[in-house]
């Protein structure tokens, strides 16, 4: 899962970012931090003396990686991260070190295209420091992300740039976007910023009191046990084994139709199986059942149709109503579908004990899997 950090400048991106990456580390999560501001702060926070952060690596000055379309996971991280004293890998994306010496296009590309690449990575969590301001979303250097996290101060200006970096961030259709109120003084200060979010469709997940220390030191343990961090990365993982469990069906569903050796689309298979469980059915419960408008509807049945497997019959009772069933060439073809299908799942299964195999039927019935 790829995470943001985003906000105008000084709200406290950076100070929250590394209490979430070493919770995340702490709870076991294969973590990685990635700073993208152009003023990059997230190696003093993790704990690296000042006399070394300039002579450490940038994404940009190790841009020849990216050369090769080859490039993999590791690679970029052995070459264009370094290891925190907690163990977790830092990238940074660009270090300015002199006036005028042109922009940072490139670099915030570069950044597009490692968490692209992390992101193929299942089990991994990647938190990522945006730049102040809105040219990393005019650049759309977090396009490839599923989480952004909004942090915002109890004051207008702070405010109305939440609600512009959520209207950009949904033109990049980010899954989850987040608001987090920060250095809030009072109630009416919670207040106000929760309803701003509520207002602008941001999501509240924690308001964090102007006096309350994150940590002395994020490089140590203080900061990840926060109780303000702890309820940001409750919801987080949420999301995360939401995610998780969605690869998951989806993976299942692609083998299940791949080694089935059927010629037919997911649509077309979801309305034979349909038709297997109900006998017949009408045009218009067919469409609610496989979800799709009439007119899609039809354009399958006319396909089914046309391969002999299904059958359009006119009602006896009312001629304006049509039901679709399954022809005896659909019936057989659908038993070798179902057949195939299990001979699948076995596979997947058989590594499983038979304790394991009823606690994972009983747990799909808890999600209504059918």
């Amino acid at each position: 899962m790829r995470i943001a950090i985003a906000g105008k400048g000084g709200v406290g991106k950076s100070t929250l970012l590394w209490p979430l990456a070493l919770s995340f580390h702490q709870k076991g999560y294969r973590t990685i931090a990635i700073d993208a501001d152009s003023n990059p702060s997230l190696a003093l926070a993790a704990g690296i003396e000042p006399t070394r952060v300039d002579g450490l690596p940038t994404l940009f000055e190790r841009r020849e990686l990216f050369a090769s379309k080859d490039v993999t996971p590791d690679q970029v991280l052995e070459r264009c991260s370094f290891r925190t004293p907690c163990e977790i890998p830092l990238i940074t994306m660009a270090r300015v070190r002199g006036a005028g010496q042109g922009c940072l296009c490139k670099a915030h590309k570069l950044v597009r295209e490692v968490t692209d690449l992390l992101g193929r990575e299942e089990q991994l969590i990647v938190l990522i420091d945006t730049t102040a301001g809105l040219e990393y979303l005019r650049r759309a250097t977090v396009q490839f992300i599923e989480t952004l996290l909004i942090v915002a101060e109890p004051y207008f200006r702070s405010l109305e740039a939440a609600a512009r970096i959520k209207n950009l961030a949904e033109g990049l259709n980010i899954k989850h976007i987040y608001g987090v109120a920060n250095k809030v003084r009072d109630k009416a200060d919670e207040n106000v910023i929760l309803e701003y979010f509520s207002k602008c469709g941001i999501d509240g997940l924690a308001a964090i009191p102007f006096y309350e220390i994150i940590s002395r030191d994020t490089s140590n343990s203080m900061g990840a046990n926060n109780r303000f961090v702890a309820q940001i990365v409750a919801r987080l993982e949420d999301d995360y084994r939401a995610h998780l469990l969605g690869n998951q069906f989806f993976t299942l569903s692609d083998k299940l139709l791949n080694h089935s050796n059927l010629d037919l689309s997911k649509r077309e298979l979801l309305t034979m199986r349909q038709l297997g469980k109900k006998g017949h059915i009408t045009m218009k419960q067919l469409a609610a059942h496989i979800e799709a408008a009439l007119s899609t509807t039809t354009a399958v049945v006319d396909k089914l149709v046309t391969r002999k497997y299904v059958k359009r019959a006119t009602d006896e009772n009312d001629r304006r109503i049509v039901h679709v069933r399954l022809t005896q060439e659909g019936k057989e073809f659908l038993k070798d579908h179902l057949s195939a299908s299990e001979a699948v799942v076995k596979s997947i299964t058989d590594s499983l004990d038979k304790a394991e195999q009823l606690a994972l039927i009983e747990l799909m019935r808890k999600l209504h899997v059918n």
